[in-house]
């Protein structure tokens, strides 16, 4: 039994500048006590770059396990062909394979810094914090709009530019409402704790409980200032319940974007809250 596969570098594949061109040979043989051979040939030499074998007691092997093998496999006979000259006979990949411009690489969310949204200093104190929940949604979440850039002094239209260049809207309308919150909400706890508890800060968000254990100081902080803040630490420990079961849900985007591993982080970085 004997397959062999054609692989071609066309306009459609490789992009290469002559579309048809046929370069290497992949060779899959069966014999009789199915032992598979897999071999790929230069087409332009002849010569045959790399050999694998997988016999019975390879069968149960991973995927990564064979890929690894046909990596290291003849290695000592393709660093001879290399050096010989055999690079210089194997194809180049296109330029436009090998070569991305920074907003290229930003929009797949590769490497999209972080930078600071704050234009002011916030409109907030100690006696004004219940106007915070003022502009609060029936949801009990934050709007990523004009009320919040009026409070906090923040550019919400830069927030939502970090997050679009992350490739944020990729994931769909629905996701990227709800991300809006979710980092909207985590910047209005922050300014929230800054105020209430300055000392905790730069907070550590290493241990994914830092926002609860704020919280608890935070609440702690408040009803030590006056009994008549028992309504006040009421919403906002409502807020921080639907905060932690939004973030839950979607803290996986924030990795999959690579903007860090949680949205307090994120916030953080927005916000300067960081200790470097």
């Amino acid at each position: 039994m004997n397959d062999t596969f054609i692989l071609t570098d066309t306009k459609e594949n490789l992009g290469a500048s002559s579309p048809g061109r046929s370069w290497v040979t992949v060779t899959m043989e069966v014999d009789e006590n199915y032992v598979i051979i897999v071999a790929v040939k230069d087409n332009q030499s002849g010569t045959e770059l790399i050999s694998v074998t997988v016999d019975k007691e390879k069968r149960n092997l991973s995927k990564e396990q064979i890929e690894n093998m046909a990596e290291n496999a003849d290695i000592e006979d393709y660093k001879s062909l290399m050096t010989s000259g055999m690079r210089s006979k194997l194809p180049a990949l296109p330029s436009g394979l090998t070569e991305k411009t920074l907003d290229d690489i930003n929009s797949y969310g590769i490497g999209t810094s972080v930078s600071n949204i704050r234009k002011r200093s916030p409109n907030l104190s100690l006696s004004s914090l219940r106007s915070v929940f003022s502009i609060q949604q029936n949801s009990l979440i934050w709007k990523l709009d004009e009320s919040l850039d009026e409070m906090f002094g923040i550019d919400s239209k830069k927030c939502k530019d970090i997050l679009q260049k992350a490739g944020l809207s990729s994931l769909g309308k629905q996701v990227t409402s709800e991300v809006f919150d979710i980092l909207s909400s985590a910047i209005a706890l922050l300014f929230m704790y800054k105020t209430i508890v300055p000392e905790l800060f730069p907070l550590d968000f290493s241990n994914p409980h830092t926002m609860e254990t704020a919280y608890t100081m935070v609440k702690e902080r408040l009803q030590g200032m006056s009994s008549e803040n028992a309504s006040l630490v009421e919403s906002l420990r409502s807020s921080v319940v639907v905060y932690k079961a939004k973030r839950q849900k979607y803290n996986w985007v924030c990795s999959m974007l690579e903007l860090g591993h949680s949205w307090e982080v994120v916030a953080s970085k927005m916000l300067g809250y960081t200790s470097s």
